[in-house]
């Protein structure tokens, strides 16, 4: 739940700080034919990387799958399914209109819906590992 709340804080504040940066970047950056190319080329890459990061951090979320997957396969099945249908929608929503600010404001999104995923995979994994009468401490 933490990191959901933690998750949350970022895309606001960044969403302040993009909002007011994009002013200020117009205000100092003179219109010009050098400068559109160079932006055109820092915008393909954006996409670019943009796509690779949720493409990562889809990859990393395999192994929390596979831990699902010995409790309830069903469940993981259908978890993955929309995971990879979430990704690709957002890889999608960034090509067809990019910015990046917008493309800032989708990772963050996107990991607020990893964490959830990652809560939902712990409380699963705890509920069939873990005792609710005797539960494991560690003492320090």
């Amino acid at each position: 739940m933490k990191t959901i709340i933690k998750y949350s804080i970022y895309i606001g504040i960044v969403l302040t700080l993009f909002l007011n940066a994009e002013r200020w970047i117009n205000q100092i950056i003179p219109t010009s034919d050098f400068v559109q190319n160079s932006t055109l080329l820092f915008q393909y890459g954006g996409m670019i990387g943009y796509s690779l990061v949720i493409v990562f951090i889809t990859m990393l979320q395999s192994e929390g799958f596979h831990q699902i997957h010995l409790y309830k396969p069903k469940l993981s099945l259908w978890l993955k399914n929309v995971y990879v249908s979430i990704s690709l929608l957002f890889i999608v929503i960034a090509m067809i209109e990019y910015t990046f600010q917008s493309a800032v404001l989708l990772v963050l999104i996107f990991m607020l819906l990893t964490a959830t995923l990652d809560m939902i995979r712990d409380k699963i994994i705890q509920d069939h590992e873990g005792n609710t009468l005797h539960p494991k401490k560690t003492i320090h």
